[in-house]
């Protein structure tokens, strides 16, 4: 989104004030000047000529950045994982996940923002932790209260993130 152009104000008389009581009689005309005393520091002058630099800056990126994120979530349902007793870590396998969703960019980040698990023995799970491991590789760490070994069904929502950037 392009942002517009400053432009200066043009008058036929700055610093023209007119004075009207709360009445509304009109009191005068009158021109301000400053009294400022000494100036240590002059300051940036407020104009379009300094603004519209700061929005040609803001543009350029804007152009280049357009589209740079791309964020989107999947759900994973269905997935099945055998879990024995004890601590377990399931790894997303990202066959399973449409082609679709990286276009013809990879996806730079991932996160799990979500696991459900459900079907026979799930009530003896607890989700420990999820995440991203080194190399973008999700995972899922459970522990399974159960006695023997169980597969429940698991849905994990994934958070994929894309950067393009326009070099």
């Amino acid at each position: 989104m392009a942002l517009n152009q400053f432009t200066d104000r043009l008058v036929e008389h700055p610093g023209r004030y007119t004075l009207t009581d709360t009445e509304g009689t009109v009191m005068g005309t009158y021109d301000l000047t400053r009294a400022e005393g000494t100036v240590t520091e002059e300051g940036t002058p407020l104009n379009a000529a300094n603004m519209n630099t700061i929005i040609g800056g803001v543009n350029e990126l804007d152009e280049k950045t357009t589209g740079c994120i791309v964020i989107e979530t999947y759900t994973l349902s269905g997935m099945q994982a055998t879990i024995t007793p004890g601590d377990n870590t399931v790894y997303i396998p990202y066959d399973t996940i449409p082609s679709s969703l990286f276009e013809d960019d990879p996806f730079e980040a991932v996160g799990i923002v979500g696991v459900q698990t459900s079907g026979t023995g799930s009530s003896n799970l607890r989700i420990r932790a999820f995440g991203v491991s080194s190399g973008n590789r999700a995972y899922i760490k459970l522990r399974s209260e159960a006695s023997a070994d169980i597969t429940p069904t698991i849905a994990v929502t994934v958070l994929w993130v894309r950067s393009r950037f326009v070099r």
